[in-house]
């Protein structure tokens, strides 16, 4: 498929910014606002991306926004999708370090495409940028829209390279037929295109699933009838597939050897994050979890929380303990069993729970773990030598990250008075001897206020995942 030239009729141009946003109906015309009279900065300032795209201009890479410029031009962005030359991409990593962000994630989830995750720090805002960087449009092994096509027809726009309308529209209707679901801005965005291009869009349409159907789904479109669109989203799919077959064929069998390959680094070197927080009681942990859970949702799609351990087998139902030192110590031989089934625990929750997860690109976290038995083997009822629990610790899978939060005893006395003052001075120490001896543990002062609690655990989670994106990419993006 020849994807209609852009045109100057259909060239992109900033007007009155006190109109109403692009996809809304003009109240004294009954028309729908076309693109170039949205309500955008005529700058571009304060946009996310500007540094990126100007860094991009400069070093004369070759790539243009499919979808995200408007929001862009306000300063509102927080993903962007674009589609770049493949020799360019290292070019892109580059230009969004020297941009002013830091990248914490380069998620490769299909061949051609790019996921990156960025942060910086605004005064003492944290914010993030999404990119959704492509060479070409691929679902699931198939080949629809070749990175000629996406990038024929771009233009400058403020500061950056924007797709051709046609592109623009084809790239985004592709994509959510594929999803099978169209949220409302994208449903405006969709509408506002087909009105802009007329009988290009019709074309379009013609050739991505058929003439009949395409003038069928151009028809819902323009009348507004998205249900119409996702209760046939099936057959769209095959239609969409069968023509990309036609228009690629034997793309499949070229593809799935970099699949493999680009899979296997994902099994080696998951995306995901797994994260230990140790600490007294008192000290902050549960609250500190949920505010990350919540936090980090630019950073992972789904989040996953377990309490001491994976409980493979369904026999732990965690309640809070109001006296957790109180009953004493499983006889020696009783211990053992009970360490060895923790440990077993441990590993097949990893193996059958955690790990899936972390390839998904999720992030785990622990609220204590397999270490904390060393800490604190009260708690768990345990009387066994210390030896015996560092040797099976090498076994256990480790956390990427563990966060102890620490505070003077007399502090988690006032959180927590079921505990001796004298246990937490005990504990406190051991938690501390801990941080100082492994490279991958942080400890944190839990004494302040939530706010400035929760900012440094980001900060701390922020500057590893940078170091682990550094060590695994060396800078670059792997093909």
């Amino acid at each position: 498929m020849t994807l209609p030239a852009l045109s100057a009729d259909n060239a992109v141009a900033t007007e009155d910014p006190s109109l109403p946003l692009a996809g809304q109906v003009d109240p004294s015309s009954g028309q729908r606002i076309p693109l170039s009279t949205t309500n955008l900065a005529e700058d571009g300032a304060g946009s996310k991306f500007g540094p990126i795209a100007a860094i991009l201009k400069a070093k004369g890479a070759t790539y243009c926004v499919l979808h995200g410029w408007e929001e862009a031009r306000r300063g509102t962005e927080s993903d962007v999708d674009i589609v770049i030359l493949p020799s360019h991409l290292t070019v892109l990593s580059e230009a969004i370090e020297l941009g002013g962000w830091r990248i914490m994630q380069l998620i490769h989830y299909e061949v051609g495409a790019y996921f990156f995750v960025a942060t910086t720090m605004r005064g003492q805002q944290r914010e993030y940028l999404c990119i959704d960087a492509i060479t070409d449009f691929r679902h699931c092994g198939w080949r629809y829209l070749s990175g000629e096509q996406l990038l024929d027809g771009a233009h400058s726009d403020v500061g950056m390279m924007v797709a051709a309308p046609t592109a623009q529209f084809v790239y985004l209707l592709v994509k959510k037929i594929l999803k099978g679901k169209i949220p409302p801005g994208q449903r405006l965005i969709l509408a506002q295109l087909a009105d802009q291009l007329g009988g290009q869009a019709q074309l379009i349409g013609d050739a991505m699933v058929g003439r009949a159907r395409g003038r069928q789904l151009l028809g819902w479109i323009r009348m507004g009838y998205w249900e119409q669109v996702e209760s046939h989203t099936g057959a769209l799919r095959r239609a969409l597939k069968l023509r990309a077959m036609l228009r690629y064929p034997g793309n499949p069998l070229r593809y799935w050897p970099a699949n493999i390959k680009r899979l296997l680094r994902r099994l080696w070197c998951p995306d995901g994050l797994m994260l230990a927080l140790l600490g007294p009681d008192g000290s902050g942990k549960s609250t500190l979890a949920a505010h990350l859970a919540e936090d980090f949702v630019p950073t992972y799609g789904d989040k996953q929380r377990f309490h001491k351990r994976p409980d493979i087998f369904g026999r732990h139902t965690w309640t809070p303990d109001p006296q957790p030192h109180s009953d004493p110590c499983f006889k020696t031989w009783l211990s053992v069993v009970k360490l060895v089934y923790l440990a077993i625990d441990y590993i097949l929750g990893y193996s059958l729970l955690i790990r899936p997860s972390l390839v998904r690109s999720n992030l785990v976290i622990f609220d204590r773990y397999y270490t904390d038995l060393l800490i604190d083997p009260q708690r768990y009822r345990l009387n066994v030598p210390a030896w015996l629990v560092r040797g099976l610790e090498r076994i256990i899978p480790r956390p990427g990250l563990t966060l102890i939060l620490e505070a003077p005893a007399t502090c988690l006395l006032t959180r927590k008075a079921e505990v001796s003052l004298d246990l937490l001075a005990i504990l406190n120490a051991r938690y501390g001897s801990l941080a100082k001896g492994r490279a991958d543990t942080i400890a944190i002062d839990s004494s302040r206020p939530l706010p400035e609690v929760v900012a440094a655990a980001e900060n701390a989670i922020c500057d590893f995942l940078h170091r682990r994106y550094l060590k695994r990419t060396h800078g670059g993006v792997h093909l």
